[in-house]
């Protein structure tokens, strides 16, 4: 089960917040900087790490 994250109402958006540590362990563990995130929205809220293309990578 995935950690509880605080969603904040700002006018007709929904934000929810991310830690920082969450974002410097993906990004150690990966060995790449992440640039956004995607989220999906149904049930549960799921966020997927994009990652800064490096030199050498396959396009996808």
């Amino acid at each position: 089960m995935g950690q509880k994250r605080n969603l904040i109402i700002h006018g007709n958006s929904t934000v929810a917040t991310i830690p920082k540590n969450w974002l410097d362990l993906i990004q150690e563990k990966e060995g790449k900087r992440v640039i956004a995130l995607e989220m999906t929205v149904n049930e549960n809220l799921i966020f997927k790490p994009i990652f800064e293309k490096q030199q050498g990578d396959k396009i996808k």
